[in-house]
């Protein structure tokens, strides 16, 4: 018998063993019918998984057509996959901002990058077949893999507490896609902030609408776009950041086997430190939660990664690795702009201690001008649009466009953290001080004890110790303590930027997997004997998964897969069927407003709406408010405005008025009182929700 036909089936085994996960995982809590959830989350693979594995196919094979140039190397794999996301993200932005991303141009993008990653597959397809996976630790983050890949295939909005219902997609990561493909382009919308932001992963989820044919809408009160039909193509969004969550945890494993070589380690010392961190990656609760959702955060922790290891690959010149880096970062940045000062720092950092001073200078500078070009299409098409190129930052340097000084205000104090010092330190290591403006009603852990974290940062911590512990005869001990106090170094800069320049939230730290990560990897796998580091690693990522399968089980009151086989349908209510959608606004709103807009008064989260909406961000311009500053003391002036834009019918959410009324976030004059006494003058109510604090009015006509 040969050593091949001898060797374990361990993909196989992997793949059985995946199914069989997700088989307990959606029949948890009495969610659903088991075998129905797996068929379904298995349709969603192909539906919703295709679309999302086309467009990263095609990033790859591109990755493959332009790291020609890049020596071989260890990482170089990952590199260019990297490489490839980054040059994707920014066609689809660059396309999408002109205005030519349409169907015949996304698939031509799309279909030349597989054509290139076809080719290669052919060509490596038979040592690949022949090659032996080994059993490493990583395997152990399949469970984690199973939560991910489930999570996507339910609703938005549905899953996930801590991101209430991944509020941000349902407002602009989703939503923002939808309007540009009505519109044709990719463009700056006065009513929604957020679409001043760089959006190059937004612009992927548009370039997903556009290869799928997604219809736009040409009849009022039809559902278009990514919502058309049973909304798979909002689930193929989350596919695809699911997908790059699968992409970055590999990245970050490459990282932590290029620095396990730079620090001296074996052959399988630097493998077993790659699995290591990434299966700790994939297994941290916060990846999982995130990478679900149809956010931008994977990419970030992609590319970051990718920008390390970067500006540590040894083949190239000095300022070829700056250009690289820089490139890389600047797409990261275009991914969500925090990356400036959470992936910036540690890519610097790297870059510097992986060069001669001497070379320092040219890496710097290419490096800078690199960074400035990725960014260079957001930063004009912003200052052609507002004449803030950074809008809705530094608004005292360069305008606040549209806005006024006091929607700048609103802005900043809803970005930043307001309290002591005292306040955002204990924020920061344990719980949310409930008197922080516009804090909910319960304690949140909204930092590094948040428990969607896991052991992360005491594994880090720890391992920080074990990889500047000296060793017995180690003949590149300085090489190993250089490589681990760049780790430490990036990752101490991570967590002073994210309490010093943001408003301390736990899901801000997710570029910390890039420093956090790696180091866990390598000290872990520096330990004198092989198998307790193995068994190490294997025990802190099963604690890891541990974790998540029970943050998972905690979802929709024990029952996290209840709403996944009802689908995108149910929620917007189609069919209408009263004894199920008795309590949920939107299906009611759809049917009884028909073809007539509806106003979203307090709300902003149109996604599932099928009527035309009339809405805003909570700090926008409200109509509403306007009117009232407009015409003081006229209420049916204000109807007449609003009938004049088309709007019948006015969807009042008291809850959320009251609630942002309470921060200081929304606009003054637009207070509960205000807006009852003006409906209960101008409208008639013909439906509410009390468990929700959600009126429906329709505008009466003036006597």
């Amino acid at each position: 018998m040969s050593d091949h036909t001898r060797k374990p089936p361990v993909l196989l085994a992997a793949l059985l063993g995946g199914v069989l996960c997700v088989l307990a995982l959606v029949g948890l809590g009495g969610g659903c019918d088991p075998a129905a959830g797996l068929g379904w989350v298995l349709t969603s693979a192909v539906y919703a998984g295709g679309p999302a594995a086309i467009y990263l196919f095609a990033a790859i094979g591109y990755g493959l057509l332009l790291g020609r140039f890049l020596p071989q190397a260890p990482g170089g794999g990952a590199l260019r996959a990297s490489i490839g996301l980054a040059f994707m993200l920014s066609v689809s932005h660059g396309l999408a901002a002109l205005g030519w991303l349409t169907a015949m141009s996304g698939i031509a993008v799309c279909a030349l990058g597989l054509a290139v990653m076809a080719r290669e597959v052919i060509g490596s397809a038979r040592s690949w077949l022949v090659a032996r996976p080994h059993v490493r630790p990583g395997w152990a983050a399949i469970p984690a893999v199973c939560v991910l890949l489930t999570a996507a295939s339910n609703p938005p909005g549905t899953l996930w507490g801590s991101e209430f219902g991944g509020y941000d997609a349902l407002s602009y990561h989703l939503q923002l896609p939808q309007e540009w493909l009505t519109l044709g382009r990719l463009e700056p919308l006065e009513h929604n902030v957020y679409s001043f932001l760089p959006g190059y992963v937004e612009s992927a989820f548009l370039h997903l609408a556009v290869i799928t044919k997604a219809p736009v809408a040409s009849d009022p009160g039809l559902v278009h776009g990514l919502m058309a039909g049973d909304g798979w193509r909002v689930l193929s969004c989350q596919w695809l950041h699911a997908g790059i969550s699968l992409l970055a945890a590999w990245i970050i494993g490459s990282l932590a086997r290029v620095l396990g070589e730079r620090a001296g380690l074996a052959d399988p010392r630097q493998r077993l430190a790659g699995s290591i961190a990434a299966g700790v990656t994939l297994a941290t609760p916060w990846v999982v939660v995130v990478g679900s959702l149809a956010y931008n955060e994977m990419a970030v922790l992609a590319l970051g990664a990718a920008s390390v290891l970067a500006a540590l690959y040894q083949p190239l010149r000095p300022w070829v690795r700056g250009l690289l880096t820089g490139a890389l970062v600047g797409v990261a940045c275009g991914a969500k702009p925090t990356a400036l000062f959470m992936v910036g720092p540690v890519a610097g950092l790297a870059l510097l201690a992986g060069l001669p001073v001497r070379g320092w200078l040219p890496a710097i500078g290419a490096g800078t001008l690199a960074g400035f070009a990725a960014l260079a299409p957001w930063l004009v098409r912003n200052f052609v649009a507002s004449g803030n190129p950074v809008f809705p930052a530094a608004s005292d340097l360069f305008g606040h466009a549209h806005w006024t000084s006091e929607q700048v205000r609103r802005f900043a104090s809803g970005h930043r953290f307001d309290g002591s010092w005292f306040d955002r330190l204990r924020t920061a290591v344990w719980t949310s001080p409930e008197s922080s403006p516009g804090a909910p009603d319960v304690v949140r852990f909204r930092g590094l004890s948040n428990p969607q974290w896991g052991v992360l940062f005491p594994a880090g911590l720890i391992a920080a110790i074990m990889c500047m512990a000296p060793a017995r005869a180690e003949p590149s001990r300085r090489a190993r303590r250089l490589i681990a106090s760049v780790l430490i170094a990036g990752l101490l800069a991570q967590l002073l930027a994210w309490f010093m320049f943001t408003h301390v939230q736990s899901r801000f730290l997710l570029p910390c997997l890039i420093t956090a990560a790696p180091l866990v990897g390598l000290g872990i796998a520096r330990l004198a004997r092989p198998r307790a580091a193995t068994l190490l690693g294997l025990a802190l990522v099963v604690v890891q998964v541990g974790v998540t399968v029970w943050i998972w089980s905690r979802q929709l009151d024990g029952a996290p897969t209840r709403a996944m086989i009802a689908g995108v349908r149910a929620f917007k209510g189609e069919p209408f069927v009263p004894e199920v959608h008795a309590d949920m606004p939107i299906p009611a709103v759809n049917r009884i407003a028909g073809r007539h807009t509806v106003y979203l008064l307090g709300g902003a989260t149109p996604l599932y709406f099928a009527p035309p909406v009339l809405y805003h961000t909570t700090w926008d311009t409200s109509p509403l408010g306007r009117l009232m500053r407009e015409y003081p003391g006229e209420p049916w002036v204000w109807s007449a405005r609003l009938r004049e834009r088309g709007v019948v019918y006015v969807l009042a959410d008291l809850a959320e008025l009251t609630r942002l009324g309470r921060s200081g976030w929304y606009d003054p004059s637009v207070t509960v009182p205000a807006v009852l006494e003006w409906l209960d003058e101008v409208g008639e109510q013909v439906a509410h929700w009390p468990n929700r604090g959600q009126r429906l009015y329709r505008l009466k006509e003036k006597p």
